[in-house]
């Protein structure tokens, strides 16, 4: 596909500095940006990088120097505007439409017509697939599952019954949305399965990667608010009510009946015990273990995570201990003598 610099502003916005009428194939990294090709930089120390590329055109920020013989288009947020720019060119892997003569639709499922469902996928009695959905190759949507519209569905994803997925939503290959969530009763001798009678519902917008496991709630609802991003390998347990545009890193996991409240960025291989809060906007550094309440817009880090100042205060500490022994042994060596 090929756009010009004229075609990209009206659409994005900005001022346009240069040839208007440059003709852009594609889209790349500042450090590999090839003739014809769009790039992004954030920040003006980057312009004797930007000034030695081959980029048809860069994106930049609203007060980035202008640079002799480039295309420049100033926007607030560059990073952002080339993000939706790289939309342009993503090569779409098919028509959304057909339905595979393999895929098992029970007599009672809704499906939409302008839907895209690849071979062996079941879908069971009382689901509804909504317009515009593309489910891929394998996928299990279990009865009563409820699907909005503009959904891509990855190889492999299994909804189990009763869950409702919103509009817009991504799931990537192998996540499952509505298992068991991990509840016992243990009787003095054996562990009692505790039925989980809840559902899940995932709200507009969500994306989730690679083999996330998403619990269904005991009771009442395990909830993932709209615009939320869950990365690969992320575990939400029965009952957790997160909020709108969270977005947690991989390997992470949050037990039970835990509330992330609305903004809230978690780091990867982080560890969020039940019943906890992590107040709006907060941020929980890479391998961090939360076991108690965080408050709105705080920064924690560390096992248990504190205030990720005071950490650093103390991390400092500890480095100077091996010094503070050594003055520790000699002053009771003093004293003994």
């Amino acid at each position: 596909m090929s756009i010009t610099a004229r075609e990209i502003q009206e659409k994005f916005g900005g001022e346009l500095i240069g040839d208007r009428d440059v003709s852009l194939s594609g889209v790349n990294n500042l450090e590999n940006v090839k003739e014809g090709e769009i790039t992004f930089a954030e920040k003006s120390k980057y312009q004797e990088q930007v000034a030695a590329s081959a980029a048809g055109l860069v994106i930049v920020t609203e007060d980035f120097p202008e640079t002799k013989n480039k295309n420049l288009l100033k926007v607030k947020k560059p990073k952002v505007v080339f993000a939706q720019i790289m939309h342009l060119y993503q090569e779409d892997d098919g028509p959304v439409n057909g339905i595979h003569p393999t895929a098992v639709i029970d007599s009672d499922a809704e499906v939409a017509n302008n839907v895209a469902i690849a071979e062996y996928v079941v879908i069971r009695a009382g689901a509804k697939v909504g317009k515009g959905c593309r489910i891929d190759s394998g996928c299990h949507i279990g009865v009563n599952v409820t699907l909005g519209e503009d959904c891509w569905i990855g190889s492999n994803v299994t909804l189990q019954a009763r869950c409702t997925i919103g509009d817009r939503v991504i799931i990537h290959a192998g996540t499952v949305v509505g298992a068991d969530g991990f509840g016992y009763a243990w009787d003095g001798e054996r562990h009692n399965k505790i039925p989980q009678l809840g559902s899940v519902v995932v709200e507009d917008d969500v994306e989730m990667g690679s083999n996330v496991c998403i619990d269904r709630a005991t009771f009442g609802l395990t909830r993932i608010g709209r615009g939320t991003k869950l990365d690969n390998l992320v575990q939400i347990a029965h009952n957790v009510d997160m909020g709108e545009h969270i977005a947690v890193s991989a390997q992470s996991g949050v037990a039970g009946s835990a509330t992330i409240k609305n903004g809230v960025f978690v780091g990867g291989n982080v560890a969020i015990s039940d019943h906890v809060t992590v107040g709006e906007g907060a941020m929980i550094g890479g391998a961090s273990g939360v076991a108690q309440d965080v408050e709105a817009g705080d920064f924690v880090w560390g096992t248990p995570a504190h205030n990720i100042k005071k950490v650093m205060k103390e991390q400092a500490c500890v480095s100077k201990l091996p010094g503070m022994m050594k003055d520790l042994r000699s002053l009771i060596k003093k004293n003994k003598e």
